[in-house]
Order: structure tokens, then sequence, then C-alpha cells
């Protein structure tokens, strides 16, 4: 006899590769995660759940480990925010949110199927249940009292039959009650149900990090850009490198957060290219700073409540044991920060089958009136069900020469919906790049002060950086070696004037796209479904590149998204 769980998941729509989203409100989630991970394995469909856990500084981890010894990818840290693991890559996932609010449940984005529930608290329920399908199904360790009935029927949601079975709590042999429910409320398509094909203007790191996700869960993904013509600059695959370390601030702002998510989601994403990519897990040793955000580092690590795997205090003599070389001041060290070759990265994400590269530039996007999209090219003309722009600095003026600036308002007003790419302009910055051997080998983990010193890469260690803006057309300058130099917090065995004269240096200088208020935007054009922009990524392209490739992902297949409401939002289009 089928499981009526499973036949549940096998009828709720015509996609069968649709994933189907479970929330848990129970205290005790860890053997219902059990239990259906074994009904999961009975069907052909992702099953993703999501649960709330506010006593994440006692047992966040303790409970999935019990019962998934093996299968964990990582250990889940015990931080505030949304932690999404794949106990089976992309096909049974569990995102929870650590977060010790009553209103927790209300900050996820989530189409929920199923609500299973062994708990008294109604309010939970009614911050969940508005998550809640047309169709949706709840599993009851008790009978529904009269609260919960009220409540279901608040959200106008009608009680169509219920039977009772031994169905999760084998464990137990506690008997479940199933409530079959239904509504008039409308099904919300998701962009899958086009065909499983997008097609991405721009292969940086924002294009690479989403072409990555998408190409994962099964998506064929064309990839746009002219530089396929050559490849990528010899120079800057080798030597070219940076840092990803987490933002602390003292009021834990958007930025941080965001930060936080995208170090997680990069850890979680990239462990298996990172050989092939050339990620470092070395950490960061920051330093404090004269000015700017870290300023007082020191004391706002002192003030939080971060576990030491994520940032701790290090004396002078276990910051010159971290870092490989003396260091005169006491740090704050980042275990989980990494070196990471940028356009090495970009194209190792590149390399997966599902994934075409073309040498085309896109000239202009045409809205069909079937929603689909037409993009002239240098090279014809190509269609488009799903479309994303990640061309940095050139994604306003394509979409401003597209037409799509401007929506009208049922009232009638016109709007310009891309008001927050005003702001978008260039913020111009140098690296430079000295011998290993003539700083002693260089420091064995990524430093950082109001500049940065990175450990040897290809016999070169990679010191930055210098932030101009307006330059669209930087070049590598003596000046710009001076500002560098003078930023690295640290005695360095040998003068900048030295290096100068015997001509050893080499050198880079780019051009980041940066928006007002250092937040970049990944986040569909809210009058266009289907069409995505992920742009401005600023000086933190590889912090936002997996995040944006597990936000874009999740939207587009029905997912839950892996970060909270409020970080969504400030990554929107809106002002």
């Amino acid at each position: 006899m089928i499981n009526p769980l499973v036949d549940y998941a096998q009828h709720i729509n015509e996609d069968g590769c649709a994933p189907m989203t479970i929330a848990i409100l129970a205290e005790d989630y860890g053997h219902y995660i059990k239990e259906l991970h074994g009904l999961w394995q009975q069907q052909q469909r992702p099953w993703h759940i999501i649960l709330v856990e506010r006593h994440y500084q006692q047992h966040a981890w303790k409970c999935l480990e019990k019962w998934f010894p093996q299968a964990l990818p990582y250990k889940v840290l015990p931080i505030k925010g949304m932690h999404r693991i794949d106990i089976e890559p992309y096909r049974f996932t569990v995102t929870m949110l650590f977060d010790e609010s009553p209103q927790a449940w209300s900050k996820f984005s989530a189409q929920v199927h199923i609500f299973v529930v062994d708990s008294a608290d109604t309010k939970d329920y009614q911050q969940a249940c508005r998550m809640s399908v047309a169709k949706p199904l709840i599993c009851s360790a008790t009978e529904l009292d009269v609260a919960w009935r009220a409540l279901v029927q608040d959200q106008q949601l009608t009680i169509e039959k219920q039977i009772t079975c031994s169905l999760l709590n084998t464990s137990t042999h506690k008997p479940m009650t199933l409530y079959f429910l239904t509504s008039q409320r409308p099904e919300v398509p998701i962009a899958a149900r086009l065909g499983r094909q997008i097609t991405i203007i721009g292969a940086g790191v924002a294009g690479a990090g989403v072409a990555f996700a998408l190409a994962h869960r099964g998506w064929r993904v064309r990839v746009l850009d002219p530089m396929f013509t050559q490849g990528p600059d010899e120079q800057a695959y080798r030597y070219a490198s940076g840092a990803v370390t987490p933002l602390l601030t003292a009021d834990d702002c958007h930025k941080a957060r965001l930060s936080r998510a995208g170090v997680l989601r990069a850890h979680a994403r990239w462990t298996s290219i990172a050989k092939q990519a050339g990620i470092q897990y070395c950490g960061t040793l920051e330093l404090n700073r004269d000015k700017g955000h870290a300023k007082d580092l020191l004391d706002v690590v002192e003030q939080s409540n971060f576990p030491s795997e994520w940032v701790r205090l290090v004396s002078v003599e276990e910051a010159t044991k971290l870092a490989g070389v003396d260091v005169n001041q006491e740090g704050a060290f980042f275990p989980l920060a990494m070196q990471i070759p940028p356009v090495r990265l970009a194209w190792t994400l590149l390399q997966h089958a599902n994934i075409e590269c073309l040498p085309v530039r896109v000239e202009q996007i045409q809205v069909e009136e079937d929603h689909t999209f037409t993009l002239q090219t240098n090279q014809g003309v190509m269609s488009a069900a799903v479309l994303l722009v990640a061309t940095a600095m050139h994604s306003r003026q394509l979409l401003e020469q597209s037409n799509l600036s401007y929506r009208t308002l049922k009232s009638g007003q016109v709007v310009n919906v891309l008001k927050r790419l005003e702001s978008l302009h260039a913020l111009a910055g140098e690296v430079m790049m000295v011998p290993a051997n003539q700083l002693n080998g260089g420091p064995q983990c990524v430093i950082g002060g109001q500049g940065y010193y990175l450990p040897a890469q290809e016999g070169f260690c990679v010191m930055g950086s210098t932030y101009e803006h307006g330059n669209l057309a930087p070049e590598v300058t003596k000046v710009g070696q001076q500002t560098i130099w003078q930023k690295i917090p640290l005695d360095l065995p040998v003068s900048l004037s030295h290096l100068q004269q015997q001509q050893c240096l080499k050198g880079r200088a780019c051009v980041r796209a940066v928006l007002q208020g250092r937040l970049p935007i990944i986040a569909e054009l809210p009058h266009h479904k289907h069409l995505w922009v992920a742009t401005a990524y600023a000086s933190h392209g590889m912090t936002w590149s997996s995040l944006a490739g597990d936000i874009i992902g999740a939207s587009l297949e029905g997912e839950p998204l892996p970060i909270e409401k409020d970080l969504l939002a400030a990554l929107s289009f809106k002002v």
C-alpha cells in the first residue's frame, strides 16, 4: 500500500520534477526529518524541509548529526540566520532558520505543501500557514483543537478529509492525523515549467555563479559573452587573487548578514571545485584599521556572540603563528575565510556539461507578447524564455536601451523601476603582485587591514587595493603602488622603492560596478517575469556569487529561498 504522503507528493501537480516543501513545526524535528528522508526515497520529486530552531546556541547541530552522521556535508555553526543543508544535493534539503524571535516563521519565502505539526503554538502556524499552497496537507501528532481549526478557517482553508495512520512516527508508533485541505488560492507558477533553460548575459563571477547553480539543478544554460572569442586573460587567470572574508559590524547590518550568508554558501557549493578553481581555505587575520567599518573590529568581536569557528580574537603570538610572518598587534581570525583567484573561479564554474558558452555580444532585449525574450546580438537574433543580465557596469545601459526602465501601474502612473540603478558607477582599483621570494615567502593566511596581503599564488603575493570612483579606464601606476604599500598593516622585509627599481612587480587594474550603499542587485525585474538582474558586486564579487546562484536557482525552481525576506528586499530594485 502506498504511503499517503508519497501519494500526495506524486499528485500535487503535473510537473513530476517540481519540488515539494515541508514545514516542520516541532521542537524535536530530527526524527521527523529522518522519517521524511525515508519516504522521499520512494518517489522522484525533490523535497525541501524548512524549520525554525530557536535554541540554536545549545543544540543546532546535534539534532541533525544524530540522525545523519554520515550524510551531512559540513558542520552547521550556531550563527543566527538561515542555513541550508543539502543532505542529498538539490534533492533532499533542510533549511533551518536560527532565530529566537516570535516572528521567525514570517521570515521565510516559500510555498509550503505539507505542514508537520507537533506543537501547540498557534502563532507559529499562523505565520507558516501564509506560505501554504492551494491544497496543502497537515500532518498532526494530535487532533487539531478548536483554536487550530479556527486558525485554518481564518486562512480560508477548508478541511476536505482527514485520516489517521502511523505515518511519520514509526519510531514511536505514534499515530498521525492527516488533514487534506483545499482553498481558492491561486497556484504560484514557477519558471522551471518553461523548460528549464536559461540564457545568461555576462560570464564574470556574477553570471558564472548563477550558471553553475542552475546547471547543477538540471537546467540547460547558455552563457553569452564576447570574451569567449579569446578566453580569459592569461596573467589575470594565473596571478590575480582575492579574499572572501566575512564582514563584521556592531549593528549586524544587512551587508554583514548577507556577507555571512555568502561565505557559508560559497563553502557549501564550491568544495567540489576547490582544487580546480584554486580556492585556498587559509582563513583571514584582520587587524584594526585607522578608519572605516572595521576601525573597532576587535571590540565588535569581543561583544559579539559568534562561535570561535567563525571568528575569534588572537594574541600577538597567535597572530604571528597563524600568519607565518611577524605581526605586532592583536587581531581577529576568521577561520572560514578563503583566498580565491576570481578569473580562474569564473572559468571553472562554467565547466559543466549543461553549460554552453558562446562569444556573443547582446545589444538589445525585446519582450514579446508571450513574455519570452528576443535578443538582438552581433551574431543575429536569439530567443530566451528565462533571462539573466549579469553585465556589471553595462547592465543599466542594456536595460535602458531595451526600454525596460519604466512600468505603468494600474492607476496609470508611470514609474522608473530601475531607479536604484541610477547610482551605478565605476569604482576603479589597482592591485599589485609582489614576488614571494622578496617577502620571505609571504603570509600563510590572508591579512586584512586598511589594505590586504594574500598568500603566494604562482610565486606572487597579491596586495591591494586602491579605490577611485568614476574612472572607467584605470591603469597600473607607481602612485597606486605607493597607496597600496602604505595600507599593508605589517612591517615588510623589503622596501617598495627596491621592488620598483628591480622592476619585478606585476599589477592589475580593473573596474568594479558599485551602487550607493555597496549592496548588489540580485532580483527579478518587477514588471517582467523571468528577467533577472545580478549586478553591482563591487569588490565583493566572490562573496555574492554563490549566494546569487542559490537565490536565483531556488526562485526559478520553486525551492525555499536561502535568506530572510528583509535581506531579499535589500537586494531588490526597491529604493
